[in-house]
């Protein structure tokens, strides 16, 4: 079982730097308010996926690389009690895509 950071529950303001140990980051300091549920066609940025982590939700993200049907087959996932599906921010760690 992974920890959770020390800073995990600190809220920081719009604009803050933060470095995420992680991409995409599962914890850590994050901006309210979480962000909506459902699809989203730009990135969302890394402080507020946090904030949706933190409060139940699952967020879906995907490489600008993957195809458009891809795309449309991760959105089929996307439920507004709790599951978004965006962009990614940056690459992931790892040889996730």
């Amino acid at each position: 079982m992974e920890r959770l950071i020390e800073s995990s529950s600190l809220h920081v303001l719009p604009g803050a730097e933060i470095t995420y140990e992680h991409s995409p980051p599962a914890s850590g300091p994050h901006q309210l308010p979480a962000p909506t549920a459902g699809v989203h066609e730009e990135p969302i940025d890394e402080p507020l996926q946090v904030a949706a982590v933190e409060v139940g939700m699952v967020v879906v993200q995907y490489q600008p690389t993957v195809s458009a049907q891809a795309v449309a087959d991760l959105e089929t996932l996307a439920d507004p009690d709790g599951v978004i599906v965006a962009p990614a921010v940056r690459a992931f760690d790892g040889d996730a895509e």
